[in-house]
């Protein structure tokens, strides 16, 4: 068993034991425990000379589980969780983008929590009438605390904010004066949906926009891919030309950090600064890293970083579905055109690609199948190279030259608007996406897994030849047919 295999094993049997682990009873027995951790060592001791797939899988599972439980035990020791049902006040600092929700309240999503003078673990989702806390305030509220579906611990329903104090963190500060400049540059919406595509702020996005996205399968472009990341390496590379390869590695890594900061150090963008860390180190070192590689190695660091990417966080998922989409079927589908056409099967491709992986997803998420969203991906994902990089600049000239910077930047706001326009005209079409019930999480699992096995089987020793036979075939008789 190669490396690859050994990664994809892992990271395999790694999620799924935490997504066992988090779906079964909290509660589990110290002789259970004891029984999982003996059985997990004498199986390592007997495997451990040869260690295969068959027996990897099942110990990466085991693996999962105990990680999720230490994880778990360390994450709701004093956790604001502990507390749901109890009256309590709470003073916390607002993380995030603070949004109106559908039903007219102003959500807040509070962290470094302090509930009736003791320091708490967790967050809390405040949904109030005031809107006077701001991204980085330190705010006080209080009320009887409930479960919540999203992705917080715990949730006060229409309580009392007051600002303790205005202060905000420097990285806030930094963020804010960056969206500041794009507001100068760009009026709402376009500032606003161009937040979303350039840092992942899908919270500072009005309802009506999100509900459009989601409708026509669209959620992901607000899930922030590594593709900002590459255009801010590419640039910098292309300015700093030095024989000092170290140097710009070096920066490089700094830059990553930077806007992994910057941005909010969202699970979204974590995994990209994560997997533009792997390419770059790789390259240094003159080792070839594969997409399948990084994408495996991205997905095992991020979720040992924190398993709650892996079981609540949307952006998280969205982004790593769509790369994975791409990674895994890109390439066979757009072999399946003939080889006189270029440009087009490329967008086709990652477009289809990306939503096979997608849709399930946001079924599960939003309650909704998407009709047109290989349609709606092939018109608007073309554009968004063009938006990052405009954007990205935009931001920066609307700190530095606020007096010109929506003149210069008025073709921008023109394509923004077009494409906002191009959105909401293909989610008002009658056919463009189906109210379901919210398929079940084993659904959910079921059908990756199957297509996870689909594309796996592709990459068998026969089934590549035959793959590779039929391919020739096709080109053949493609060639013929000019």
């Amino acid at each position: 068993m190669n490396r690859q295999h050994q990664i994809a094993a892992l990271t395999l049997g790694l999620a799924a034991g935490i997504i066992i682990a988090a779906n079964s009873p909290r509660a589990t027995a110290h002789w259970q425990l004891f029984a999982l951790a003996a059985f997990v060592l004498i199986a390592l001791a007997f495997f451990v000379r040869r260690l295969t797939v068959l027996s990897l899988i099942p110990l990466s599972i085991f693996g999962g589980i105990f990680y999720y439980q230490i994880w778990h035990s360390a994450t709701t020791h004093h956790s604001i969780a502990a507390d749901i049902g109890q009256v309590v006040q709470v003073q916390g600092r607002v993380d995030g983008t603070p949004y109106w929700g559908s039903d007219g309240s102003y959500i807040l999503r509070l962290t470094n929590l302090v509930a009736n003078g003791q320091p708490m673990a967790g967050s809390l989702r405040v949904k109030t009438l005031l809107s006077n806390g701001q991204e980085g305030y330190t705010v006080a509220t209080g009320g009887k605390l409930y479960h919540t579906a999203a992705g917080e611990d715990a949730q006060l329903i229409y309580a009392d904010t007051q600002v303790v104090s205005t202060r905000r963190p420097w990285l806030v500060r930094v963020k804010t004066a960056y969206t500041s400049g794009l507001e100068r540059a760009l009026p709402e919406p376009a500032s606003l949906y161009m937040e979303g595509i350039v840092i992942g702020n899908r919270s500072g996005l009005p309802t009506d926009i999100q509900d459009e996205l989601n409708r026509i399968g669209l959620a992901h472009l607000v899930a922030i891919s590594g593709y900002n990341l590459t255009i801010l390496i590419m640039i910098f590379h292309k300015m700093i030309r030095t024989r000092w390869k170290w140097l710009l590695l070096v920066s490089s890594l700094w830059i990553i950090l930077g806007f992994v900061l910057i941005t909010g150090a969202v699970a979204s963008i974590v995994r990209a600064g994560v997997m533009s860390t792997l390419f770059l180190l790789f390259q240094h070192y003159g080792k070839r890293l594969s997409a399948v590689y990084a994408l495996l190695l991205t997905a095992l660091i991020t979720i040992l970083i924190r398993p709650a990417y892996l079981l609540s966080d949307i952006g998280w998922q969205l982004s790593f579905t769509s790369l994975a989409g791409i990674v895994l079927l890109s390439d066979p589908i757009r072999q399946m055109f003939p080889a006189r056409f270029k440009l087009l099967p490329e967008i086709f491709a990652v477009t289809l690609a990306a939503q096979i992986f997608t849709l399930p997803l946001i079924a599960y998420h939003f309650g909704q199948l998407s009709l047109i969203a290989p349609l709606s991906n092939l018109l608007v994902m073309p554009f968004v190279p063009v938006l990052m990089g405009a954007g990205m600049a935009a931001g920066l000239v609307g700190l530095v030259l606020p007096g010109l910077a929506g003149a210069l930047f008025a073709p921008l706001n023109a394509l923004v608007s077009w494409q906002l326009d191009l959105i909401r005209y293909l989610s008002d079409l009658h056919f463009a996406a189906l109210d379901i019930r919210t398929p079940s999480l084993r659904l959910l699992l079921s059908y990756y897994v199957i297509a996870v096995g689909a594309v796996t089987i592709r990459y068998l020793p026969g089934a590549r030849i035959r793959y590779n036979k039929m391919q020739h075939e096709l080109d053949l008789n493609s060639e013929q047919a000019i």
